[in-house]
């Protein structure tokens, strides 16, 4: 996670003030939103002239606190930032729970799709104000040490995702009754080629390790993974691409965790991409790819395991949703199967990779 601890202390170091001290615990908390949606879908849900909205927030609501609480959460693990740095002061109350994803920003980017589709019309400022103080809610969360990077990034595909999803059945219960249509509302099409290109970031989960030598075992902590990924369709269902990433993780040597090194990971993946739509803006996506693998220089404390190349294998499934004709939210699971890092070993590192991805669709 060395590009994200990077990225936390430059952000903390911007809004590091006594007026950001007095102004951060007001704006994070922007994201404590669920009792006032639970209370107005409730409220929405008794009147037939709103009735529609209120089963739109509910189902929204339900989603994100699935997606987020209930299964991601638990299922990850990932601790907080402010474990790594237990000194330093936290503005508001210390959280017990696990930090991916960030809740608080789902909450806001959920919000933050309400309002632009419902006022977003009347004016852009509408929808501009209200994605700025999302925005501004995930940075918070940051600059208080309380989440990464990509948590902060995932809970905003999951609350703008869970709007959608509010809406999308909403139209289905309701049969579009209720929902405002505007004239020059985007139209999709379940055959249009899903060529895309996206922004890839995810969470790494090590399935294995291997033996350096006879005495020293090394595996890896979950980390992070960035990088680009894109595919081009032939037709609806079969297409080519790859994608380019760099991983970083934590080593464990022998069960202790070495603190100070990381472990480095630059691949590169080609294949075959595969999709079917679910409906005109939903699909699930497969793909089975080769690649090859940069290792570098890796400085344990007792020693120096030169740098390595080597070929992988990759694969890995994907929801996909298209919130406007050329952009939409990816989530995925993929595998890898890496080599070893060290030339005394043959054995391969089994990978898990879960994340979002904001694609542009081609």
């Amino acid at each position: 996670m060395g590009w994200e601890f990077d990225i936390l202390n430059g952000i903390q170091s911007v809004f590091q003030s006594d007026l950001m001290d007095q102004i951060m615990p007001a704006v994070t908390a922007l994201g404590n939103g669920g009792i006032f949606w639970i209370a107005a879908g409730l409220v929405f849900t008794l009147y037939k002239k709103t009735r529609t909205f209120g089963i739109c927030i509910l189902t929204a609501l339900v989603f994100e606190v699935l997606s987020c609480n209930v299964i991601l959460k638990p299922l990850v693990a990932r601790p907080r930032p402010f474990t790594s740095d237990p000194a330093r002061i936290l503005l508001i109350p210390r959280p017990e729970d696990y930090s991916f994803p960030s809740g608080h920003t789902a909450t806001a980017f959920m919000t933050a799709t309400m309002l632009n589709k419902e006022y977003g019309h009347k004016s852009p400022w509408i929808g501009i104000g209200a994605y700025s103080v999302a925005t501004a809610t995930g940075l918070m969360r940051m600059a208080n040490n309380k989440h990464w990077l990509s948590d902060v990034l995932t809970g905003a595909g999951i609350g703008i995702l869970s709007t959608e999803l509010g809406y999308y059945l909403a139209d289905l219960i309701f049969k579009e009754r209720g929902i405002n249509r505007l004239a020059n509302e985007e139209v999709f099409s379940r055959m249009d080629k899903p060529s895309f290109l996206s922004l890839y970031l995810g969470l790494n989960i090590p399935l294995s390790g291997y033996d350096i030598d006879e005495q020293t075992e090394f595996s890896t902590s979950s980390g992070s993974t960035a990088g680009v990924e894109g595919a081009y369709f032939f037709n609806p269902y079969i297409g080519a691409g790859g994608r380019f990433t760099v991983s970083n993780t934590s080593i464990i040597v022998n069960t202790d965790r070495a603190e100070n090194n990381t472990f480095d990971v630059i691949s590169f993946y080609g294949g075959s991409y595969f999709s079917y739509p679910l409906s005109s803006r939903w699909m699930i996506g497969s793909k089975l790819l080769g690649g090859y693998v940069h290792y570098p220089l890796l400085q344990l404390a007792d020693r120096l395991v030169t740098a390595r190349n080597g070929f992988s294998f990759g694969s890995g499934v994907s929801l996909t949703f298209k919130a406007k004709a050329h952009c939409g939210i990816r989530f995925f699971l993929d595998y890898d199967l890496l080599p070893s890092h060290s030339k005394n070993s043959g054995e391969y590192m089994n990978m898990l990779t879960l994340g979002s991805s904001f694609m542009i669709a081609l």
